[in-house]
């Protein structure tokens, strides 16, 4: 528990109701979706209006609400992750992806050294990637990389 929060309880204060962070984790995740799909963000500003009504409303510390939200994101993507070699090698080509895109999307003087340091992640990440592929394919007694190559050789 923070030194925050433990101040507020004993000065009586609640912390943030549990349907504040849902509504930043909505934002968030709406947030995600638009720029995977690179479009508009009619989505977005309705989820982050919806967030800051309803924290104004309760007049709740945004800080907290976003903090847990994050976290619980974190936790879920970690979860997820954490089945297989596989899923591990999807997440982190995923999140070197969103790297890569929010260091394009910056516009600050060092973002592009920045971008060209994602760009080598993600191209490191999708070896990996192609490594667990090839694992998983021998596990179940084929091969990713014999069939990719068969593919590209017919073309």
């Amino acid at each position: 528990m923070t030194r925050r929060r433990s101040r507020q309880r004993r000065k009586g204060e609640a912390s943030p109701p549990p349907a504040i962070d849902a509504l930043f984790h909505d934002f968030a995740t709406e947030t995600m979706r638009a720029v995977a799909r690179g479009e508009g963000a009619g989505k977005v500003a309705m989820a982050l209006a919806g967030f800051v009504d309803f924290s104004a409303r309760a007049r709740a510390p945004w800080s907290d609400s976003i903090a847990q939200a994050l976290s619980a994101c974190d936790a879920l993507i970690d979860e997820r992750a954490g089945q297989s070699e596989l899923d591990r090698a999807l997440f982190d080509l995923g999140r070197a992806g969103l790297a890569l895109m929010t260091e394009a999307l910056a516009r600050d003087p060092v973002a592009a050294a920045r971008s060209a340091l994602r760009s080598n992640d993600l191209h490191r990440a999708v070896l990996l990637f192609l490594r667990a592929c090839e694992r998983e394919a021998r596990r179940e007694n084929w091969s990713y990389i014999d069939l990719l190559a068969e593919r590209l050789t017919q073309q």
